[in-house]
């Protein structure tokens, strides 16, 4: 069973008909989700955790400036997330 995210991280909806929007809005979709598997994973209930961009972003394979625009919708400061 996969455990229960510690931070919902959500993208921007896009419902328009623009084919290069429409695939820029999937992969930050994407991004997000596998952000917040990423983030289950790592979380430890009942144990703070501070994890910056540039290690999130290293980790994943996801581009550090989304990380932080994902991240930072979520919850996140100005140089990483704490949950």
């Amino acid at each position: 069973m996969d455990k229960e995210p510690p931070v919902r991280v959500y993208a921007k909806p896009y419902r328009g008909s623009d084919p290069k929007k429409r695939a820029k809005f999937q992969l930050e979709n994407e991004a997000a989700v596998r952000l917040e598997r990423y983030l289950a994973e790592k979380h430890v209930p009942g144990q703070p955790q501070s994890l910056t961009y540039f290690d999130i972003a290293r980790e994943t394979g996801i581009r550090q400036d989304l990380v932080k625009e994902l991240l930072f919708r979520a919850r996140g400061g100005s140089n990483g997330i704490t949950f």
